[in-house]
């Protein structure tokens, strides 16, 4: 089952804290240099970094060569200007200097140049429902996969800020995840669930209901299938002997129900969560 930034943080659960724009650059160009890479990224903080930049009355950018980096961001061209975004991580790896002391847990640094232009701090807040959701999916052994287009949602930080069971999600390579989480890829025309409500608890509620439906329905179908050897078998074998009193409608219609009981069983428990 993939899982992508809003399932796991749906609108409203990534705030912006505050920025912070270092002396030698315009605030504006910083904000629009993020905010152009990370829309060009498909990442779910487009929306914040817009609202933010739409709010100084800024543009966005076009953006040229855009790359992504194992090591969680983004580099391209602006302008001439060769801009990196991502996380304190993938800084440190292009050798970017940091300030002394920086204790921000989650942001968004940019910068310019090879010099730090611009620190976003954001705040993650988890809605309650993932956790029931993740422990119905792992109890139906079922594997989250984190198609994640954020590059600070990684395992390392749902598991210790969320103390989420991430070492059980399987984290494929960033061009893997770009492509499992593009939205243009070729889907079946079939129309299998409806969801009325954001986030991963419907999500996971309408694969693990599809799940028991489809494995009691087997389960059921088998049922039947040795209801009906068993019947015919036990009818040849009353009429063999000559007990035709045994074979009286009402024995048959007591023999069908009981034998359907399991199957009513099965479907009942389908639901229940």
């Amino acid at each position: 089952m993939l899982i992508t930034d809003g399932d796991l943080f749906p609108p409203g659960y990534v705030e912006l804290n505050g920025y912070k724009v270092l002396p030698d650059f315009p605030a504006e160009r910083v904000v629009a240099y993020t905010a152009t890479l990370i829309r060009d990224s498909g990442s779910a903080l487009a929306k914040l970094f817009h609202d933010q930049l739409r709010a100084m009355g800024g543009l966005m950018r076009n953006a040229q060569s855009l790359a992504f980096h194992e090591g969680g961001g983004l580099s391209a061209n602006i302008r001439g200007d060769q801009v990196l975004v991502g996380s304190a991580a993938f800084m440190k790896l292009m050798e970017v200097g940091l300030p002394q002391g920086l204790n921000v847990k989650n942001a968004v640094f940019c910068a310019i140049d090879g010099e730090l232009a611009g620190i976003f701090a954001l705040n993650y807040s988890l809605p309650d429902t993932v956790f029931p959701a993740l422990e119905e999916l792992l109890l139906e052994k079922i594997g989250p996969v984190l198609a994640t287009r954020d590059f600070n949602i990684i395992p390392a930080m749902l598991q210790q800020r969320f103390k989420l069971a991430a070492d059980k999600m399987d984290f494929p390579q960033v061009s893997r995840r770009r492509e499992l989480s593009d939205p243009d890829q070729p889907h079946s025309d079939t129309l299998t669930a409806l969801l009325c409500r954001e986030g991963l608890y419907p999500f996971a509620e309408a694969i693990t209901a599809a799940k028991r439906l489809r494995r009691a329905a087997r389960t059921g179908a088998w049922v039947c299938c040795a209801a009906s050897a068993l019947g015919l078998a036990l009818a040849g074998y009353l009429t063999s002997v000559g007990a035709y009193t045994a074979l009286s409608p009402l024995n048959l219609l007591v023999y069908m129900l009981t034998w359907l009981a399991p199957v009513w069983l099965l479907s009942g428990w389908v639901h229940r969560f």
